[in-house]
């Protein structure tokens, strides 16, 4: 890729920028100045902040454009880090808590054109990224003022010791008044007048910063993904009282016009979100979910490259249980995955075999010690198989390449094992009122379609090769099935829902070209090779076989 070079104003761009901007980053530059300000005998220079936020802070009292272009002249990058160093410290940090600031760093960022560009696009330069940054950590002072310094005490020797950020501090206590407050009054169920006092700013200053965000959402989610962005659940917080507002006048036109974006907004930032701001995360996504029709209606894709990063964030998000407040699991991993494919698109699809990987893995790691599944863990893998479907379904025809690496990966990841595994999970005892019967049909009859489709889709010759591969498996996989069969005993359920997880196997058999080894295994009539056995009679129908030896038994009591 070709090195960008650095904008005489607006410093890096973003792919270079990014490593600056992490959260190791962010404690190394911490401990740098806390060591220089020992050495300057605890002397912090303020005057260079004070005066960079003023600056700052009378754009943002300016509306004419033409002045506000000619004032941002004289704010350069320095200037935007001299007001950035004020947040390294607690008694500094409160000087950010300026509305002005925040007015003026959204005007700033709408100085951010690039070559070739009709409207802003802040995310492209250090430039705009360091006043977004500066507004979102004054968005969040702001919100949090009255709690800052009982919350400081509380920390003071971990502040002291260097062991956590002031930022850090801030950031938390914004997640959590957040998460109250939108817990407290649902927006389908509260009626009560929103004042437009809790913008902060002006509702048109909001509104401006809200459109550039939508409008580069392709960037938003790439530099989330590769910075660390304080609080960032405040400024969403901010949007939603936004929504919100414009609700009170015209409830259907908000939806529409300032709802959608959000939506979107908060789900992309979903795949980037820290620990500490997942909890009231997800109040936001759950309060905002009403709103889906609307936003499908209205969604556009971008490009292919926009579909790679949702991928990647959703590959990070999913293999990284840190950065959930409790972990990933069945039942919230689907809607995950399910905002993100409905991006894929050609073009994107080198990236769709990494998806799939660690989905799978996913799942492997759901069923690990567990003794039976339940219906609503069930229900959760069947959305989660109904995705990967779709994404099957985008796959070009032509991109062999791309089909061979996902063979490959199915391989790699035992998708046939996890199959196998799930049916005995799932065993009819679970079967206790004819909701969880459903759930169990629905899954069968999922898992069905995703191997029929995967037989049609890839080219017999790159998907039998590489199952072919492993034999051993196909006897190993019978034999949970058999187990299955086996265990639960002759009651109609029972029997019901083994007949149906056999049908399923031979769907898999019959993808992958095993069906006739299958056969070979079951309706061949051999003697059990247990000598004790108390059927003496030749053995018909299903039976485990050893991997090891080959030898074949009539069930796991024979076999062990």
């Amino acid at each position: 890729m070709t090195m960008v070079e650095s904008h005489p104003t607006w410093g890096r761009h973003m792919d270079q920028y990014y490593g600056s901007f992490t959260f190791q980053a962010l404690m190394q530059e911490l401990h740098s100045n806390m060591l220089s300000a020992a050495q300057r005998a605890n002397i912090m220079p303020m005057n260079k902040g004070m005066s960079a936020i003023r600056a700052i802070s009378n754009i943002g009292q300016e509306n004419d454009s033409n002045k506000i272009k000619s004032m941002a002249s004289d704010i350069t990058l320095q200037t935007l880090r001299d007001v950035l160093d004020m947040s390294w410290y607690k008694m500094t940090l409160a000087f950010l808590t300026e509305p002005g600031l925040i007015r003026g760093c959204i005007k700033l960022m709408s100085t951010v054109i690039p070559d070739g560009h009709k409207t802003a696009s802040p995310f492209s330069y250090e430039y705009g990224y360091l006043c977004f940054r500066i507004a979102t950590i004054s968005f969040d002072l702001c919100l949090t003022e009255p709690m800052l310094d009982s919350a400081f005490k509380v920390a003071a020797q971990d502040l002291r010791s260097g062991r956590i950020h002031p930022v850090v501090i801030v950031a938390g206590i914004v997640a959590d008044s957040a998460k109250r407050i939108v817990q407290l009054s649902p927006t389908l169920k509260n009626n009560k007048p929103v004042n437009e006092a809790v913008l902060i700013v002006p509702t048109r200053d909001v509104s401006h910063l809200l459109d550039m965000l939508w409008t580069n959402r392709n960037l938003f989610l790439r530099t989330m993904l590769h910075t660390y962005t304080p609080g960032m659940t405040g400024l969403m917080y901010i949007f939603w009282q936004l929504w919100r507002i414009g609700r009170q006048r015209a409830s259907n036109d908000s939806d529409i016009r300032i709802g959608t974006s959000l939506y979107e907004l908060l789900r992309r930032y979903n795949l980037a979100c820290t620990q500490d701001q997942d909890a009231a995360l997800s109040v936001l996504l759950f309060d905002t979910q009403f709103l889906e029709d609307s936003w499908l209606e209205r969604r556009k894709l971008i490009d292919a490259k926009d579909s790679k990063a949702l991928i990647h964030g959703y590959i990070y998000r999913i293999t990284t249980p840190s950065t959930w407040h409790y972990r990933p699991h069945v039942r919230s991993v689907p809607p995950v995955l399910e905002f993100v494919v409905r991006f894929a698109q050609p073009g994107a699809e080198n990236v769709f075999s990494a998806l799939f990987a660690d989905t799978i893995g996913f799942l492997w790691n759901e069923t690990e010690g567990k003794q039976q599944m339940s219906g609503d863990d069930l229900a959760g893998i069947t959305s989660i198989f109904h995705s990967l479907l779709k994404l099957l379904d985008i796959m070009p025809d032509a991109a062999h390449q791309a089909m061979q690496t996902l063979v490959q990966e199915l391989v790699n990841t035992d998708l046939t094992g996890l199959i196998a595994r799930l049916i005995v999970l799932r065993r009819s005892t679970m079967e206790k009122s004819d909701d969880e019967r459903v759930k169990n049909h629905q899954f069968l009859t999922k898992v069905r379609t995703f191997f029929e489709r995967l037989g049609s889709k890839i080219p017999p010759q790159l998907l039998h090769a590489s199952f072919a591969k492993n034999p051993d498996d196909w006897a190993r996989y019978r034999d949970y099935l058999s187990w299955c069969s086996e265990m639960l005993g002759s009651s109609e359920h029972n029997r019901r829902y083994c007949d149906a997880g056999w049908e399923v196997w031979r769907e898999v058999s019959k993808a992958f070209s095993q069906d006739g080894k299958t056969a070979a295994m079951t309706d061949s009539t051999i003697k059990c090779s247990y000598i004790r056995c108390s059927y003496s009679d030749l053995m018909p129908g299903m039976r485990l076989m050893c991997s090891d030896c080959g030898s074949v038994y009539c069930s796991l009591r024979c076999q062990t």
